[in-house]
């Protein structure tokens, strides 16, 4: 008779008598005889990974909150279209390589797909001559859902160059002498007639064309 170690393995392996009733455990002892027998192996499989649900952010970029609510609301509110929006991983505020990043559409729409449940900081690259308005803070990603988030901006003044200006005069007369300029005594002045800037060129005046007309002199 002989005695048998069964050692630790990844497998199951049952020690049973012939009448199917006297287990083994693994690392125990077993006495071989005529009436003993061993069971088939049993793989044991490890447990399965747990699959990785994803969330989306998506928002609209605009400005002209007239209520001030922070929302964009249709017919009110105007879209901004071709402005970047990324995910500031880092919280630099400023767009780093490797980042996510996209541009508003034509109405003001801009979505991060696939994102891990998560919390995350949406930046943008604001536009010359505007200011952000919306706080910048953690937009939290749960796993199959949607979280909307808006970014409102106004327009900054202070950062809009100065505008310089300049101005068109004349004189309206009857060249009597036919030589292009104003006489004193010998061609006459011509008042109230109709000047107009022909933004067109279509030779008459259109609505919302500047126009004045000539004084006495």
């Amino acid at each position: 008779m002989k005695n048998l170690t069964l050692l630790p393995s990844n497998n199951l392996i049952s020690a049973l008598d012939s009448n199917n009733n006297s287990t083994l455990e693994t690392g125990g002892l077993a006495t071989l005889t005529n009436n003993l027998k061993f069971a088939q192996q049993i793989n044991i499989p490890g447990p399965e990974p747990l699959p990785t649900f994803t969330g989306r952010i998506q928002g609209t970029k605009f400005t002209n909150d007239l209520n001030r609510n922070g929302i964009f609301d249709a017919g009110e509110d105007l879209p901004q279209p071709g402005v970047t929006i990324f995910l500031d991983q880092n919280n630099n505020g400023q767009l780093d390589s490797g980042e996510l990043q996209t541009q508003t559409d034509n109405l003001g729409g801009y979505f991060f797909s696939n994102l891990p449940p998560a919390s995350y900081t949406v930046q943008e690259i604001v536009p010359a001559g505007f200011e952000r308005l919306t706080r910048v803070q953690a937009v939290t990603v749960v796993a199959n859902q949607t979280t909307n988030f808006d970014i409102v901006n106004r327009q900054n003044f202070a950062q809009i160059p100065p505008i310089f200006t300049g101005s068109i005069s004349g004189r309206k007369f009857n060249d009597l002498n036919r030589n292009g300029r104003l006489e004193a005594g010998s061609d006459q002045p011509q008042s109230g007639v109709t000047l107009f800037l022909d933004q067109n060129n279509n030779g008459q005046l259109d609505s919302l064309e500047s126009a004045t007309q000539t004084d006495s002199l």
